[in-house]
This record gives structure tokens, sequence and C-alpha cells, in this order.
């Protein structure tokens, strides 16, 4: 909902808003992992009063990055993501049904995307489970040829 009173949502969109600004602001090289909290109020000024939340949050992993690791770190980031996300093309290129590593391999990887899609507004993303899933799904993506 984007009700104006209700202050979560207005909170999400000036974190949004903090993040897009930065990244202007520096896109190259973003102003460091965990800089995004120091800049929030610095670019956002008397618009940041909004925000309700002891430590500014992005709400979302991509515009995290792009504000603090800029379009350097955002493309290094997504690259990481190609190997647990291969075995998805299979949704495009069909060539039979799915052998037994590449069920598994295909699964962690509809996992990661789907976990990927809820960082698009997640603020929590200090959850151990979620960078263990991208990285089972790398190994999984890895070995979906090797097991049979």
């Amino acid at each position: 909902s984007f009700a104006e009173g209700d202050l979560s949502n207005l909170t999400r969109l000036r974190s949004w808003e903090a993040a897009l600004r930065i990244f202007a602001a520096h896109p190259l090289q973003g102003v460091g992992w965990g800089g995004y909290g120091f800049w929030f109020y610095r670019v956002l000024g008397d618009e940041a009063g909004v925000a309700v939340m002891g430590w500014p949050v992005t709400n979302s992993l991509p515009l995290r990055l792009a504000a603090e690791t800029g379009a350097v770190g955002l493309f290094l980031w997504g690259a990481s993501l190609l190997r647990p996300l291969a075995p998805l093309a299979r949704l495009w290129t069909p060539r039979g049904p799915l052998q037994t590593g590449e069920i598994c391999a295909f699964v962690l990887a509809t996992c990661v995307a789907a976990m990927l899609f809820q960082m698009l507004t997640f603020s929590q993303l200090q959850m151990p489970h979620l960078w263990l899933l991208a990285g089972v799904s790398a190994a999984g993506a890895r070995e979906a040829g090797r097991v049979a």
C-alpha cells in the first residue's frame, strides 16, 4: 500500500530514494560496505524525518549493493549469481527430462531466485540461511553434471 499515513511504507520509499541518490552521487564505487546508514540522513536532509528506524536500512538488496558498492560491486555480485542461477536456463532450453543431479540443482536455483525476489523489498539481509542457500546452490549447479 502506498497510503500517505502508513509510516512503514513511507520509510521504505524514503530508504529506496536515499539509496538511489547515493548511487547517483557515487555510481562507480559506492560509499563503501555499511556506509548507507551514514549517508542516509546526509542525502535526504529534512525528508529523512519520516524514517521510522533506529539505523537506516535500504529494504532492498540491489539498492544496497548499488549505493554501497556502486556499479562495480553490483556487477561483481551479479556475476557471482550466474552459477547458482544457471540451472534455470533449462526453462528456456528444454532438452528432455531432468537428470537426478539436475533436479537438485534446478530446485536450488529456484530457491535462490525466490530469495532474490524477496530481497527486492526485504531488510533482513544478515540471515545466514539466505547466504548458505546461495553457496549450496552454486555447488549444486557445479555438480549437476557429475551426479547420476
